[in-house]
């Protein structure tokens, strides 16, 4: 997973790997490298669902006001959305791959956001 850094520039913030079951995750404290809010970004990472309950994959958010990013997994899709200004209710872009991923299957996801032409992108498996 990398941070906020111009394209073609990489960023280490969590430099291995990990496997997660159900309620388990990894967190890493809020800093400036995971803020996204109006700066170029992106951030990739390798999945391989086992069910197709709704899942967060990338996150950063408090569960209460504050909301930067969210790659979800719902329906078999993957939505990365992200709020420009920090807010829950206000703010937000998303865009969905809408191509059906399959549980059991690794897959390559990378998505970013061009703050200064308002892009938001996602990409699996470099498609």
């Amino acid at each position: 997973m990398f941070g906020p850094a111009s394209f073609g520039r990489r960023v280490p913030v969590v430099p291995s790997a990990g496997s997660f079951a159900s309620s388990q995750s990894l967190s890493v404290a809020s800093n400036s490298t995971l803020q996204v809010g109006g700066v170029d970004c992106w951030q990739s990472c390798w999945v391989k669902f086992n069910t197709t309950d709704a899942q967060r994959v990338l996150n950063k958010y408090d569960n209460t006001s504050n909301f930067e990013y969210s790659l979800v997994w719902s329906s078999s899709q993957l939505t990365i959305i992200v709020s420009s200004d920090g807010g829950v209710a206000s703010g937000l872009t998303g865009r969905t791959w809408t191509p059906t991923l399959w549980t059991g299957v690794w897959y390559h996801v990378f998505w970013y956001n061009n703050s200064s032409n308002n892009t938001l992108g996602i990409s699996v498996n470099g498609g």
